[in-house]
C-alpha cells in the first residue's frame, strides 16, 4: 500500500506541473488576444478557476481610495457577492492584500495555510468555503488587484497547487501591467 501511495503522489505532482504549464501557455495566448482590460479580466478569472482544486472566486480591483471592488466572480451565491462586493481600505481583508503576498486559509491545518481566521468570517462560513487563497496582483511591487479563490469541496489545498497559483498571479500582474502601460502611453 505504501508504494501505491508514493506512486500516486508522484503522478499527482507531475499532473499539477503539467496543468500549470498548460495554463501558463493558454494564458499567454489568450492575454495576447485580449483587446482591452475587460477582456483581460475575463481571461484572468477563467485561468484562475481552471486551476485544480478551485471551484469559485472573484477578481477585485484596487480603487483610488485604497478599497477593492469585486469586478468578476464565479461560483459564488448572490448573498455572498453582496456581502463581499466592496472591501474597505481599513478592512482585515485589504490589510492582507496590501502585504503583497499570497495568503491561504484551509479548514484542515497545513503549513501553507497560515490565516485560518479568513474562514471564520460569517459570510465565508455561510458560503460553505473550506479553503481560501488571497492572491495579490502586483504592478511595480504594489497591489493593483486581487484574486480571492476558493474551494467548497476541499478542506486543504495542495502546496504544489498553491505554488502554481503564485506563478500564475505573477503572469497576471505582468499582463495587467502591459495593458496599463499601453493605456498610459496612449493618454500621454
Amino acid at each position: 500500500p505504501l508504494q501505491a501511495i508514493g506512486v500516486a503522489s508522484d503522478i499527482t505532482l507531475q499532473k499539477h506541473h503539467e496543468e500549470l504549464l498548460r495554463l501558463q501557455s493558454e494564458f499567454a495566448r489568450l492575454a495576447g488576444e485580449a483587446a482591452d482590460r475587460d477582456a483581460l479580466y475575463d481571461v484572468i478569472m477563467a485561468m484562475a478557476l481552471a486551476l485544480p482544486d478551485l471551484d469559485s472566486g472573484g477578481l477585485y480591483l484596487r480603487e483610488a481610495g485604497g478599497g477593492y471592488r469585486l469586478i468578476r466572480h464565479r461560483g459564488l451565491s448572490a448573498d455572498f457577492v453582496s456581502a463581499i462586493g466592496y472591501l474597505s481600505p481599513d478592512s482585515p481583508q485589504v490589510r492582507l492584500v496590501e502585504h503583497g503576498e499570497q495568503q491561504c486559509a484551509c479548514r484542515r491545518a497545513s503549513p501553507a495555510c497560515t490565516h485560518p481566521e479568513m474562514l471564520r468570517q460569517p459570510a465565508v462560513v455561510a458560503e460553505g468555503i473550506l479553503s481560501l487563497v488571497v492572491l495579490p496582483i502586483l504592478r511595480n511591487a504594489r497591489p493593483i488587484a486581487c484574486l480571492n479563490l476558493a474551494s467548497k469541496h476541499l478542506d486543504m489545498l495542495d502546496p504544489v497547487a498553491l505554488a502554481g497559483m503564485q506563478t500564475l498571479a505573477r503572469q497576471f500582474g505582468m499582463a495587467l501591467q502591459h495593458h496599463l502601460d499601453a493605456e498610459e502611453t496612449v493618454h500621454q
